[in-house]
């Protein structure tokens, strides 16, 4: 997808990025997703499960700090 796709189509299709500053969706798709379904389907697995863990109610920097070391494998 290109970013202006991925701003129209990721708030949409989960709730967790609905409301989501469109700053932070194309930041997590430039270091994450790269306009990829597959990937964003990852990112907001991963998203959902760090907010839990974080007690957020939106993403933010944190969050996807979280998110990204997951993703790459690192341990905290």
């Amino acid at each position: 997808m290109t970013p202006d796709q991925v701003a129209r189509v990721i708030q949409a299709f989960h709730p967790v990025w609905e409301n989501t500053d469109s700053k932070i969706v194309a930041f997590a798709d430039a270091h994450a997703g790269h306009g990829n379904f597959r990937n964003w389907a990852k990112v907001t697995a991963h998203t959902v499960r760090a907010m839990k863990r974080l007690d957020r109610e939106q993403v933010d920097q944190d969050v996807l700090g979280l998110v990204f070391s997951k993703m790459s494998g690192r341990t905290e």
